[in-house]
């Protein structure tokens, strides 16, 4: 009998025990067909121990099903190599292969061979008609060392990609993007912090609009390659989910921004916008407030983010009517004022608005006097984060009754389920002007450590 090979995550379950005895005692006489579904609830720890019990559950708990979602131990990989793994029949069919070096003690645990190995195991189960779901090899050292032709091969034949900080070489940058249009597989790729401004404007706008999901986060892309990339995702049709933190746009025509940004479903803008010399400050509001305008009539964004930009001289009226007309909005230290606060709530009380989730964290609302009328508007969202927002324990109670009262109210008058109640409202670190990280509401002390959940049951 095979011995457990123990290349799962240490993991704690108060019912592994009575689990484990209880398929013992009492589901060895059932055929596999029955057993096989009733171990799918197993971890995969308790399933390694299972498995050396008796040969009928070795043999049914073996089922490479089984093991298709494994989270391997990267200890143990660094220890003994990772072919060992491959020639295990029940890690024939795993799903995800997380090979990320981080969390490692000592880092650099995937070696040349390793890395061999592994692409050569993407491309056996390609060819086989059985393609993994997803490979992560961030932070990967030694991936520049790989031969290009195998490298740029058997990273399309994956739907998840992940290469973040990894050492691919130019060779393999330029391969890879090559062949990434005619790929029928691969549809999410991160590239988080991997230099780009080596690869064509051309090739680089082709490959990533072929995806569904790109995240360039601080890839050094330069204006060329921006204003490539937007006026090519404008004919893409398979492009939802960009992400292009840290890339410099205020170069990109706002022509061309607004309707790039307006036809896909989720945009990080984080770092892009603002900024610049003082000189640049009058084409910096007018290239934002067009955007925001635009955004008022998209049919398509559900989530965007603004982060470090000065917003502070935006038309509070254009931006709430853009920041509600979308699902969810992340403003976090984006100078917003009151002004731009009190027009979000009064466009938040409109029925007809879409916003459920706002992030306006680390802007400065220490003056806010509706506080009423902003916990009436929270109450009709779902997430919220006020962090770091300056706001005193006065304003944080008026706020929290005002949630509690409305949906107190609307609870009994049986509201529309399509319309979002409140479930986490973040208030962490407001140690300004007396509060002192605790609220009272209706003489019950509700400690804000992490957040408020379920406002609706205050």
């Amino acid at each position: 009998m095979e011995q457990a090979f123990h290349l799962v995550q240490p993991a704690v379950h108060s019912n592994d025990i009575v689990m484990e005895q209880a398929v013992h005692n009492h589901l060895l006489s059932l055929p596999p067909e029955l057993l096989l579904p009733i171990l799918q609830f197993l971890p995969h720890q308790s399933l390694c121990q299972v498995v050396l019990t008796c040969k009928h559950l070795h043999q049914v708990g073996c089922d490479p099903d089984l093991w298709a979602d494994l989270t391997i131990n990267k200890i143990k990989v660094r220890d003994d190599g990772i072919a060992d793994l491959f020639k295990i029949p029940r890690f024939s069919n795993l799903k995800h292969l997380n090979l990320a070096d981080v969390g490692v003690e000592n880092g650099l645990f995937l070696t040349l061979d390793d890395l061999v190995e592994v692409l050569l195991y993407v491309n056996a189960r390609a060819n086989d008609g059985n393609n993994l779901e997803s490979l992560d090899l961030q932070w990967a050292r030694k991936l520049c060392n790989v031969p290009t032709e195998l490298a740029s091969t058997a990273l399309l034949r994956v739907q998840k990609l992940k290469l973040k900080n990894s050492s691919i070489s130019s060779s393999q940058l330029v391969a890879l993007f090559e062949q990434l249009p005619l790929s029928k597989t691969l549809q999410e790729l991160n590239m988080d912090q991997v230099d780009l401004d080596r690869v064509s404007s051309q090739l680089l706008a082709e490959a990533i609009c072929s995806l569904r999901r790109a995240s360039l986060d601080s890839c050094s892309l330069t204006p060329e390659q921006c204003v490539a990339l937007f006026s090519r995702s404008l004919s893409s049709t398979s492009l939802e989910e960009l992400n292009i933190y840290n890339s410099s746009v205020r170069e990109v025509p706002s022509q061309l921004l607004n309707p790039a940004i307006c036809r896909l479903k989720r945009v990080n803008l984080g770092y892009c916008l603002g900024g610049g010399f003082s000189g640049e400050r009058e084409a910096n509001d007018l290239q934002m407030t067009s955007l925001f305008t635009a955004m008022a009539s998209s049919t398509s964004l559900e989530f965007i983010q603004f982060w470090n930009a000065d917003m502070s001289q935006i038309d509070p009226v254009i931006m709430a009517r853009g920041v509600c007309h979308v699902a969810s909005v992340e403003l976090k230290f984006v100078k917003l004022t009151v002004s731009h606060l009190d027009e979000i709530v009064k466009c938040k009380m409109n029925e007809d608005d879409t916003l459920k989730d706002l992030d306006v964290s680390e802007n400065d609302f220490s003056d806010l006097t509706n506080c009423w009328h902003l916990g009436q508007a929270l109450a009709r969202m779902r997430i919220v984060n006020l962090e770091m927002t300056g706001l005193n324990s006065r304003q944080v109670i008026v706020i929290l009754r005002a949630i509690q009262k409305l949906s107190v109210e609307e609870s009994a008058l049986k509201r529309d389920a399509t319309v979002p109640i409140l479930e986490e409202l973040y208030l962490l670190d407001n140690p300004e002007k007396g509060f002192d990280g605790y609220c009272f509401v209706n003489s019950e002390c509700k400690s804000t450590e992490i957040c408020f959940r379920r406002c609706r049951s205050l």
